[in-house]
């Protein structure tokens, strides 16, 4: 029986990373090399492949190469050869037919820029919105960062890139309001939170700030408030959103309440100074009452035993 070999795991979001198995792979030295560039773009192009005239556009961009047929021959030699230095089995990863590239592997691969947009089209083709918010919440957690950002200043980069943040923006905003039908604001804050790293500017702190307000974590939806006012205006020198600005005053007509709320409180828990004699209340209050001061008693650690 084969033994089963260990998956190629290709990491397109954020900073591009290979490992097999757990064995991280180094195809080069720092910085994105011509054997890396090729890598990326065949595993990109999945099964289907490339063609030839489209993986020259794609590998070379306006770069102008005399004889980029064999450049490129030279280039997939030895992306084989460093993949076989780094611990993968020897094996013709690059193969074509009928003129179409195709990256060939004896091992499964994993890319998970491919498994994202599987997702998204999964999700979009159920009616089912459990269904969908679980291919989502998946989809969404795969998105670590814009697509190959060390390749960035490849036109076809920038325009795949462009698209991936466009599904991943689409598939967030229905992610969150199908949450906030549910009440599962934790799970927002925990998804908002990725997004504030990977776009700081495009304020997805002002779904964390209304999820703090539903809660009514007042303080903590000023402190993010303040957060976002302080880097829109130090980094991009812009005032925060007419969103935020209403939130804004959300947050300070619930501490004008908060404010109000606990001074009628005092008012109506102060005795008159004529009044003498045992405490008087209904037995429902009494109920309440004697609630509070079990729950009270019992995290200050006293017995909460009556005596008999």
């Amino acid at each position: 029986m084969k033994k089963k070999m260990p998956v190629l795991r290709i990491c397109m979001f954020g900073r591009t990373n290979i490992t097999y198995g757990k064995k991280p792979i180094l195809l080069g030295k720092k910085g994105i090399t011509k054997v890396q560039r090729l890598l990326m773009i065949m595993c990109y192009s999945g099964r289907k492949g490339i063609a030839r005239n489209k993986l020259f556009e794609d590998f070379f961009g306006r770069e102008e190469v005399l004889d980029a047929a064999n450049n490129l021959r030279v280039t997939a030699h030895r992306l084989e050869k460093r993949m076989r230095e780094a611990g993968l089995p020897k094996h013709d990863y690059i193969t074509v037919e009928d003129g179409i590239y195709s990256f060939s592997c004896p091992m499964e691969v994993e890319v998970d820029a491919l498994i994202f947009k599987r997702l998204i089209a999964q999700a979009e083709k159920t009616s089912d919105r459990e269904e969908k918010s679980r291919l989502l919440l998946q989809a969404c957690e795969l998105y670590r960062g814009e697509f190959l950002e060390d390749l960035s200043e490849a036109e076809w980069v920038l325009l795949e890139s462009a698209h991936f943040k466009n599904l991943y923006e689409e598939s967030l905003t229905w992610l969150c309001e199908y949450l906030k039908e549910k009440e599962e604001y934790e799970e927002i804050l925990r998804l908002c939170t990725l997004a504030c790293k990977i776009y700081p500017y495009d304020e997805w702190q002002a779904v964390k700030i209304e999820c703090y307000i539903a809660q009514n974590r007042i303080k903590e939806a000023q402190q993010e408030y303040q957060a976002t006012e302080k880097l829109l205006f130090e980094e991009l020198g812009i005032a925060p959103s007419r969103r935020m600005l209403n939130q804004l005053a959300v947050i300070r007509e619930s501490f004008r309440a908060s404010s109000v709320l606990i001074r009628d409180i005092k008012d109506r828990l102060k005795e008159e100074e004529t009044d003498e004699g045992a405490y008087y209340c209904s037995l429902p209050s009494f109920r309440d009452e004697y609630r509070f001061a079990c729950r009270l008693m019992e995290r200050n650690g006293m017995d909460l035993k009556l005596p008999t």
